[in-house]
């Protein structure tokens, strides 16, 4: 008897300790250079603003972290991503130069923490993110009581928007306990950066012939943008089959399951 006690207090203290809370996750939201707002005891909100070099812009990142009484559902995110673009506008930061699509992104984050998570809920968060934008990108979270993570496998998002999805998914992971152990979010790859300073001397070089300057800036920008984008587009075509095979499986039956950290789907 004592020791089925003493397994269920050890298994109830491991639960306790993958559970994550709102104060833990402003903690987290602070250690990430995000300023954090406590809405309310159920809505924490988190935004940044900083320039970007390796991309050549300014991003936004702005995370809203709620308290989910009961079970989350299909229905309760799609309210919120209706809702989300007012609450931009309500927490956003800085001024709107450059203009969106040129040289400014921003990236929303939406984590959710839930005593369950719908079926449904479960296959919206592991396979969309909406609202579509270019020059930005919806990410999604979720954690359950037992603290089983939920987390954006394969978006609808444009690809520029695709692009941050690695350091999304690292901020999500940090904030419904995933298992990862960089301090630091995944950034563009060596020969990304490397571009961005060739660019930058290209344009000073350039700047001695005034007439040309605009037209060598935006034309490298664009360009840079362009293989910043499609850099992590290349992982979209590689899972092509498994999307359409995790679709057929879907569409005869299947419900979708997490383990914590690879993505199953089983034909009921």
């Amino acid at each position: 008897m004592d020791v089925e006690l003493a397994k269920k207090e050890t298994q109830d203290a491991v639960t306790q300790v993958k559970r994550t809370s709102l104060e833990a996750a402003q903690v987290e939201l602070e250690r990430q250079g995000l300023s954090c707002n406590l809405v309310s005891e159920r809505l924490l909100v988190g935004v940044s603003s900083v320039c970007r070099w390796d991309v050549e812009a300014k991003m936004e990142v702005i995370a809203f972290v709620q308290r989910v009484p009961g079970m989350l559902t299909h229905e309760k995110i799609l309210q919120d991503l209706k809702s989300l673009p007012s609450w931009v506008e309500q927490h956003k930061v800085g001024d709107k130069c450059p203009p969106f699509g040129f040289g400014r992104c921003r990236l929303k984050l939406l984590v959710y923490y839930a005593d369950y998570v719908a079926q449904e809920a479960a296959y919206e968060i592991t396979r969309t993110a909406r609202p579509r934008e270019w020059c930005g990108s919806t990410f999604l979270a979720a954690q359950d009581a037992e603290g089983k993570s939920y987390i954006l496998d394969r978006g609808s998002a444009p690809v520029w928007g695709r692009a941050f999805y690695p350091e999304l998914r690292y901020r999500a992971e940090r904030l419904t306990g995933g298992s990862i152990n960089a301090l630091q979010p995944p950034g563009f790859p060596w020969w990304i950066k490397i571009f961005g300073l060739v660019t930058y001397l290209y344009i000073f070089f350039m700047a001695f012939q005034i007439p040309w300057i605009l037209l060598v800036f935006f034309g490298t920008l664009l360009l840079h943008f362009l293989i910043a984008a499609l850099c992590q587009s290349w992982h979209d075509r590689k899972q092509k089959r498994k999307n359409d095979a995790d679709d057929y499986l879907i569409g005869h039956g299947a419900y979708y399951s997490d383990d914590g950290d690879d993505s199953h789907f089983h034909v009921v």
